[in-house]
């Protein structure tokens, strides 16, 4: 099935204290929205976030963030 991928350039801030599940739906609603705005073909889209004890680790901006956001991950801790 032809397909093509476009970018909604929707703002992806997180609302303070919003769930890490709520935060993934309202997202890729509101991507899905923009992007039906632009023409009429079906829309298919999606969010993703990495939750750690239910909260929202974010998308690291440098290195030594990444490193941190991990190092509090479960799984981190149990691999060498």
């Amino acid at each position: 099935m032809p397909f093509r991928v476009v970018v909604s350039h929707e703002d992806e801030s997180l609302r303070p204290g919003e769930d890490g599940a709520a935060a993934v739906e309202r997202l890729a609603r509101a991507k899905a929205l923009a992007v039906a705005r632009e023409g009429s073909l079906p829309v298919v889209a999606a969010d993703t976030e990495v939750l750690c004890d239910g909260h929202i680790l974010g998308k690291p901006r440098t290195r030594r963030t990444r490193s941190r956001c991990w190092a509090g991950w479960p799984a981190a801790r149990t691999r060498s």
